[in-house]
């Protein structure tokens, strides 16, 4: 670090002894001869031209204070993006390019030139013509003529490139002390005499002191003797023009610890290597997350071998990387078996290419995908209702990189699902619709007629002497005529027609898409009635013993 600041300032007395063996002396020679080159503008033109980055010009300050340019040389066309004869004609033109931030600081220093009759030296920054910021330097001496006039000749420079190098550099090297002081391992800079030229604030407070305490001290008075017998070797390789690299071990007041440390020449010249660049992190902090992370995933593998649902994760190809015993029993091989494969080595082609189908589709949502199958365990032979989600895994940077599956059992809460729908739209006793799901089924119906014009029937029926039955034999020998007669009118109606119970023992048949004249429809309904009844009048069993019902329809 401390020899970039040399460069640095080697860089700066270079430029300015460029700047001063190039342009300085010889213009100081062109001020000397000007009285002799007055009469010849066009060779003052011709050394303008032959400077690149720069350009010569005379400007005069009259007796009422106005000022104007009394020479221009071509090159400020490149430079500032303006015509000779324009700014020879209104200097304001160029005044009117330089930024408001540094007009006036170059206001004054214009007066104090004038008025003290010395060099004028200015950095500010001008506006071209086509947008672009440029930075110029500017260098005049003022001399009084014989009228009383004063002329200063002087040249303008674009030190742009210089200024955004010479910024560059100082980035670079606070960017650099910025990185050095906040790494979290320790940077240390050591010459042949072992001497610290350099520690950053970590090394140093490894070693329980500052950088500033250290710097200038040799390193086998400020370390430990046994922790300096081990690095010395290593050391002494990189002096040699060698990288070592090792592993350090330090006992000290907070405990052991464990250093990775990489020690590297500096540069190595014709006179071997100067100086070395020691780096070391401390491991362990990185043992201890380590041995964090390898809990951690064994907790996670525990959770997820214990629990009831199926839990795989798959890469973009589909191959397996993990699977749990849930898996192992639908897969019916064990996890080292499913690994490495895809779905294509362990089912058939038909359920693997609905697999795939549906990792893709979560792979491309970005989200997690919900969906429900039917699945078989090869192990058992189980076969059950599952609900699977499946949900992209992204890596650091948002790319996806797999997919993890869920497979939750839900045949249960299906069966459950189903029995809660039974018993809201089912009678309980025959199992046919109920009243609700009539109605509801009725309103359907209605609006089915009007779209297609066909005609429906309702016939109303009920048992006469229903309740003398329950009365002597029980209600036992109720339920069996019940559910005896629900099933009988089931049997004598088509399938897309209605027999729902509509309370005690009253039913009800819908009749659906019958003719569309009335007189047709009440002919086919009369029909089916006519079958109800044939079929309610045979004698019902009822534990044994025969029972006529007489029904009613209506």
């Amino acid at each position: 670090m401390l020899s970039h600041g040399f460069r640095v300032v080697a860089y700066a007395l270079l430029y300015q002894a460029v700047f001063d063996a190039g342009i300085r002396r010889p213009f100081a020679r062109i001020q000397e001869a000007e009285s002799r080159l007055r009469e010849s503008e066009g060779r003052l033109s011709l050394l303008g031209r032959n400077l690149p980055h720069s350009v010569l010009f005379q400007i005069v300050r009259e007796l009422d204070g106005r000022v104007h340019f009394v020479h221009m040389g071509d090159a400020i066309e490149r430079l500032n993006g303006v015509r000779v004869e324009d700014v020879l004609q209104d200097p304001r033109v160029l005044y009117r390019q330089i930024l408001p931030e540094d007009i006036d600081r170059l206001r004054q220093a214009e007066r104090q030139s004038y008025l003290s009759m010395t060099s004028l030296e200015a950095v500010f920054r001008v506006r071209r013509t086509d947008g672009q910021v440029r930075w110029m330097h500017l260098s005049s001496s003022p001399r009084r003529l014989q009228d009383g006039r004063v002329l200063w000749d002087g040249v303008q420079t674009d030190i742009t490139a210089h200024h955004q190098a010479e910024e560059a550099a100082h980035a670079q090297q606070a960017l650099m002390a910025n990185t050095l002081r906040h790494v979290p391992g320790g940077v240390s800079r050591i010459d042949r005499d072992l001497r610290v030229l350099y520690v950053n604030e970590q090394q140093a407070r490894w070693l329980y002191t500052t950088p500033q305490a250290l710097e200038g001290q040799r390193l086998q008075d400020v370390i430990p003797p046994e922790v300096f017998a081990r690095i010395h070797p290593h050391l002494e390789k990189a002096f040699a023009g060698e990288t070592a690299v090792f592993e350090n071990r330090i006992d000290g007041p907070d405990g052991t610890q464990f250093r990775h440390t990489t020690i590297a020449p500096e540069s190595v010249t014709a006179q071997g290597v100067a100086a070395v660049v020691l780096f070391a992190y401390d491991l362990t902090a990185l043992k201890r997350i380590e041995q964090e992370l390898a809990q951690q995933k064994a907790h996670l593998a525990s959770v997820v071998n214990a629990m009831p649902d199926m839990v795989f994760m798959k890469d973009t190809n589909g191959v397996y990387l993990s699977v749990n015993p849930v898996f192992e029993r639908f897969a019916g091989r064990p996890e080292r078996d499913v690994v490495g494969r895809n779905d294509y080595d362990l089912t058939n082609a038909a359920e693997a290419e609905r697999f795939r189908k549906y990792d893709q589709r979560a792979m491309q949502a970005w989200q997690p995908l919900v969906y429900e199958e039917t699945l078989t365990f090869a192990e058992d032979g189980y076969q059950g209702q599952f609900e699977t989600i499946k949900t992209p895994i992204r890596d650091l940077h948002g790319r996806v990189t797999g997919i993890l599956g869920v497979c939750r059992d839900i045949t249960d809460r299906k069966r459950a699902e189903q029995e809660i729908e039974r018993l809201a739209f089912y009678d309980a006793l025959t199992g046919l619709p109920n009243r609700r799901l009539l109605l509801d089924r009725l309103q359907r119906s209605i609006a089915a007629c009007q779209r297609t014009r066909n005609l429906g029937a309702l016939l109303f029926i009920d048992l006469d002497n229903f309740k003398d039955l329950n009365d002597t034999l029980g209600h036992d020998m109720g339920d069996q005529l019940l559910a005896q007669v629900a099933a009988r009118l089931v049997g004598s109606v088509r399938e897309a027609d209605t027999v729902a119970r509509f309370g005690g023992d009253e039913f009800v048949v819908m009749l659906e898409a019958l003719a569309p004249d009335l007189q047709n429809a009440a002919t086919q309904a009369e029909t089916v009635a006519e079958k109800l009844l044939a079929s309610l009048n045979q004698p019902f069993d009822l534990d044994g013993a025969q029972h006529y019902s007489t029904p009613s329809i209506g």
